[in-house]
């Protein structure tokens, strides 16, 4: 009887001291001054500790006789101090665990946004040099157009001089004008041509002007 008092007393007096060394590092824990892995499992490895007192305790309450009540209610109130400093553990652990997720969250959020920026940004790119592009397009089909009519004029005013050419010539050789009015029409018909093919080349070197300077600005956009 003696004997399992005594062990009662040591197992209840460690199992004491193990209840303070815990509560003394959850107050280190909560308080933030030390939120380790490392001082968490030294918490668990503790409270393990505690249940295998409380369970020396438990084996040893039928041999206490006419103090097993008082050790009853000594064990209950250390099963209660356990289960309170674990679930305290618990619910730290489920703390961190809840703020490490809000923070990868936050991050996959920012990452999201921000490739969706990108993206954003990628599109309004490329419809505005689609834009440019088709301006370009357009204004090189007006000059096209607008140079195609004026060599089909020059075309049409050639035939008109020489018709009136061969008209000339056949008057003349009906009033039988001279040598000297001949070769002035000839003459003329001479400028008439030059005037023709200058102006020919003149319209040629204004497209190919335009053209160049109106892709430059594409060209450009595209090595961007």
């Amino acid at each position: 009887m003696a004997s399992s008092s005594v062990a009662m007393e040591t197992h209840h007096a460690n199992a004491r001291k193990v209840v303070l060394g815990v509560q003394k590092m959850l107050v280190e824990l909560e308080t933030g001054r030390d939120t380790s892995l490392e001082l968490q499992s030294s918490i668990s490895q503790h409270l393990n500790a505690l249940a295998r007192e409380v369970h020396a305790l438990e084996a040893l309450l039928p041999g206490e006789g006419a103090r097993r009540s008082l050790w009853r209610k000594r064990i209950s109130h250390l099963q209660d101090e356990s289960a309170s400093q674990r679930a305290a553990l618990s619910k730290f652990a489920a703390r961190i665990h809840m703020r490490q997720r809000e923070q990868e969250e936050r991050e996959q959020l920012i990452q999201r946004v921000k490739s969706s920026g990108e993206h954003a940004i990628s599109i309004d790119y490329h419809a505005s040099e689609k834009s440019s592009l088709s301006q370009a397009d357009a204004q090189l089909d007006s000059l096209t157009s607008n140079a195609t009519s004026v060599l089909s004029a020059l075309r049409t005013q050639s035939a008109s001089l020489k018709g009136v050419q061969r008209k000339l010539l056949d008057f003349t050789h009906t009033l039988g004008l001279s040598d000297t009015v001949m070769r002035i029409i000839e003459s003329r018909q001479f400028w008439d041509k030059v005037i023709l093919y200058g102006g020919m080349l003149l319209t040629i070197w204004l497209l190919w002007f335009v053209f160049v300077h109106l892709r430059r600005p594409v060209d450009e956009a595209e090595a961007l």
